[in-house]
């Protein structure tokens, strides 16, 4: 306590979160004048916050005002923005050296939204990474992100692009990954983690574009990229192979989603493939569609073969993978030996995993809770070998949670499709309630 018998100064907030709050005039530039003379707060979110264009400006105005800004985060998902608004956020960002990701999603934001992002790009101080999806960029606003990734070498700011549910077609797709293949030359050395393009309907031609990526030798994405989430692109059969194949080339890849492809006895094989040659992933999505495909039956011979090979794979060459959905691969009875026989791979892997971070003490991990973690994580993985439950694990968000330490068998379901889920785009906690803050010291 204070000398005096007076109470403990409360600890500076590190962590602002409000959400559904309904801000007014005098609410709006009571916010800016604290942000404007803050020099603590890392996390920014204004999520489900009607806040306009002209919060977004006050907002912006604010913290270029603020030259000691500790920002990290800044989330403003759902709040009203538009082009006028967007164009001050990305400006500011540009402005505040510690600002890792800005969110804005959710927002509406269409085509020329792409064009201002891009330009936010080539400014001398560079954006950030970028959460953008739930908008309606299409394949011009892609494109233009794409253009500005190919002709500026200050790139080294962007860490993360989510241009999840945005409309991107076949044109936008390709116009991006050509100027992927330029920013993540090797004489640009570009160290983007998180690829995030769920939802975008671009077929097996923009994933085969961005696994030829991947596979060069002359590129650095592989080198550097953590997360890709390919989910609901419609990539079919080709496509997804293409992405399955690029795994081996993939020296840091954790998390890798390609649910929502066609049902095919190749995808399992060049996944098994994959895996064999990978030593990162820890999570891989691979559930497919099987909306209006009526062979199934007529398949069910090679996918029983296919997936008793993967089986194989994942148990004599992959020690790292935690959490695998394989969906309706393993939905039909005769799969039930095999799903066995993988789950008690991944519980094996597990293992591997609890001891080596008690060995190494990996971030994450005290010396005073340690076996308590390891034991614990061995005991919930006998508990899901005799069938119990386990738990969910957490949402991919950014920047990326550690892997779940319980190993888990088609433990989710694919992430919903819908623009209007109140999530935060950064660790996936459900948004509820009336609005509040949020101190973490």
């Amino acid at each position: 306590g204070a000398s005096g018998g007076g109470a403990a100064a409360a600890p500076p907030l590190s962590r602002l979160e409000l959400f559904d709050g309904k801000f007014g005039t005098r609410g709006v530039s009571a916010l800016a004048s604290t942000i404007e003379n803050d020099k603590c707060v890392q996390a920014l979110r204004l999520v489900n916050c009607a806040i306009g264009d002209n919060g977004a400006l006050g907002l912006a105005d604010s913290l270029l005002r603020n030259p000691k800004c500790q920002l990290v985060e800044l989330d403003l998902c759902n709040v009203g923005l538009d082009v006028r608004g967007l164009e001050a956020l990305t400006t500011a960002a540009c402005e505040i050296p510690t600002l890792k990701v800005l969110g804005v999603g959710q927002n509406g934001l269409k085509k020329q939204a792409g064009v201002i992002i891009g330009r936010a790009m080539r400014l001398r101080n560079g954006l950030p990474g970028l959460h953008c999806a739930d908008n309606k960029l299409g394949d011009h606003g892609a494109a233009a992100i794409g253009g500005a990734l190919a002709a500026v070498s200050n790139v080294l700011r962007v860490t993360m692009l989510d241009l999840s549910r945005n409309g991107i077609q076949q044109e936008g797709i390709l116009a991006f990954t050509r100027g992927l293949r330029m920013c993540c030359s090797d004489d640009k050395m570009t160290p983007i983690m998180v690829i995030r393009l769920r939802g975008n309907a671009f077929g097996c031609e923009g994933a085969v574009a961005l696994a030829k990526i991947l596979k060069s030798r002359s590129n650095t994405l592989a080198k550097t990229l953590e997360e890709l989430d390919l989910g609901d692109c419609g990539l079919k059969e080709k496509g997804a192979t293409a992405i399955c194949e690029s795994w081996a080339m993939c020296s840091v890849l954790r998390a890798c989603s390609i649910d929502g492809s066609m049902m095919s006895p190749k995808i399992v094989k060049s996944s098994a493939a994959g895996l064999s040659e990978n030593t990162s992933l820890t999570r891989i999505d691979i559930s497919p569609s099987t909306a209006g495909l009526t062979e199934i039956e007529s398949m069910e011979a090679n996918l029983a073969y296919e997936l008793g090979s993967f089986a194989e794979a994942l148990k004599n060459h992959n020690t790292t993978l935690l959490t695998l959905n394989l969906g309706a691969y393993i939905s039909n009875p005769g799969a039930s030996q095999t799903a066995g026989s993988i789950q008690s791979t991944l519980m094996l892997n597990a293992r591997l995993a609890g001891m080596e971070a008690l060995h190494n003490k990996q971030p994450g991990y005290n010396d005073g809770g340690t076996t308590a973690s390891v034991l614990n994580a061995m005991s919930d993985a006998v508990a899901a070998a005799n069938g119990r439950s386990t738990p969910k694990p957490p949402d991919m968000g950014a920047p990326l949670p550690p892997p779940p330490i319980t190993p888990a068998l088609n433990p989710f379901a694919s992430p919903p499709t819908g623009a209007d889920e109140k999530k935060t785009p950064f660790d996936g906690k459900e948004v509820g309630g009336a609005g509040g803050e949020s101190d973490t010291g």
